[in-house]
């Protein structure tokens, strides 16, 4: 199940991702306001750094590159 959200006339900048499972959550980064937070079902939220999958050798050069700030 799948339930997606678009807003385009509010007053929020930037995207905001969040992932819910049967026992591990994700939450993407807001700017400026919290980190990446995976949390594990009964433990504490915890930040994570993702890994830069943008500069893999699985995608050619010219797709390497960083996210947008």
């Amino acid at each position: 199940m799948l339930r997606c959200n678009v807003f385009r006339q509010i007053g929020a900048d930037g995207v905001q991702a969040r992932w819910f499972g049967e026992k591990p959550s994700f939450y993407m980064a807001n700017e400026g306001l919290n980190r990446d937070v995976w949390h594990e079902r009964n433990q504490k939220p915890a930040p994570v750094a993702l890994p830069e999958y943008w500069n893999s050798p699985a995608l050619p050069e010219p797709m390497r590159h960083p996210q947008r700030p």
